[in-house]
This record gives structure tokens, C-alpha cells and sequence, in this order.
């Protein structure tokens, strides 16, 4: 059925655009026995970036979303740029309530770059592509931070006036709770926890 989904979601897509569904017929995460040692996305985020037929690339997980102006923003910072970079909201993943500007953590090139947050153009940045697929901690996390850390080191960087990410978060994973415990002291009560 969701194939059929997208099909239909393809037709319906207005003049200029175009969707395109590829499906590898396997996944390419390590934990599925797959070579790259990744363990979120393995080897895709690779794969699509080369295979893209545009030069200017952006990025989005499946646990966020963007706002309607975030493409547009960010490819108006890339202008003369060769890559560029925009800020987040941290959002309750129960409720999908807007939490807080994200002010601490994924704030620009100084300091992380969430992935979903960031356009690189693709001409400029090829050395940057393999990246996505070489961890750069042994449980097969960080290779956001080595393709960050590659950009800062070599590349020049536009940035937009705001955010324009919605970050789900929760206060009950691992990667989370140091966020968590930062947004509960500024008076973050999550939806679940939320008498109301």
C-alpha cells in the first residue's frame, strides 16, 4: 500500500517538482548485517547525496520536520557559500508542542550542526559525501560530527536569520536526557507527564 502512497503522492506533485522513490530492496544499516559500520542510516545517506540529481543537498530523519520556508532559507544562505546552515526547535514528541529554540546545543559552526539543519553544495563538498558512512565512535554513532567537523575544517558557511527545524524530543532515551534535564530547568513539563 505505501508504495501505491507514493506513486499517487508522485503524480500529484505540481509542475518542476518531482518525487522520486528509491528503494534498494535492503537496508544498509550495520545492525542489518550491512558493510559500513553506521548504525542509524549506514551507507544511505552516501548513496542518495551521490546519486541526487542536484547540486545543492539538504537532509531530514524521519523523527522531525521542516518548516515550510526551510528549504527556500537555506538555499538563500548558500548563495556564494559551500554550505550553509540554519537552527532548530526542540520539540515534545508526545504532543509535537514547540519546546524552545534550540540555543544550546546545535547553534552553528563553532559548536554541532544537527544534520537536519544544514544544506551543502554538492559540487564544493564531494570530499565530504563518504563521510556519512564512517562513524566516528566504536557503537557506530558520530558521523554527523566528522561530516561537520569536515566542513568547518575545509568549507565556507552561509547561515539563515532563524530556525526553521522541529526536532521531536523525549525525556526518556540515552541521547536525550542532557537536553531534557537542561529544557525541565527552564520549565519543560512533557506532554506524558503533563496532568492536563
Amino acid at each position: 500500500g505505501l508504495r501505491a502512497s507514493l506513486l499517487a503522492l508522485g503524480e500529484a506533485c505540481p509542475a518542476r517538482r518531482v518525487l522520486s522513490v528509491v528503494d534498494l530492496g535492503y537496508s544498509t544499516k550495520e545492525s542489518a548485517g550491512a558493510l559500513p559500520p553506521v548504525h542509524a542510516a549506514g551507507s544511505l545517506r552516501t548513496v542518495l547525496s551521490a546519486a541526487a540529481h542536484a547540486d545543492a543537498l539538504c537532509y531530514l530523519d524521519d523523527d522531525c520536520w521542516m518548516a515550510p520556508w526551510h528549504v527556500r532559507a537555506l538555499d538563500d544562505a548558500l548563495q556564494g557559500f559551500d554550505w550553509a546552515f540554519t537552527r532548530r526547535w526542540f520539540v515534545d514528541a508526545a504532543s509535537d508542542r514547540v519546546i524552545a529554540e534550540d540555543d544550546f546545543e546545535s547553534i552553528g559552526p563553532g559548536s554541532h550542526v544537527d544534520t537536519n539543519t544544514l544544506m551543502i553544495r554538492r559540487s564544493r563538498c564531494w570530499d565530504v559525501i563518504a563521510l556519512w558512512s564512517i562513524p566516528l565512535a566504536l557503537d557506530g554513532t558520530g558521523e554527523d560530527r566528522r561530516v561537520v567537523a569536515a566542513l568547518r575544517q575545509s568549507h565556507s558557511v552561509g547561515w539563515t536569520t532563524g530556525p526553521s527545524v522541529y526536532y521531536r524530543l523525549t525525556d526518556n532515551g540515552w541521547r536525550d536526557q542532557g537536553r531534557a534535564r537542561r529544557l525541565r530547568r527552564q520549565g519543560w513539563v512533557p506532554a506524558a507527564a503533563d496532568p492536563a
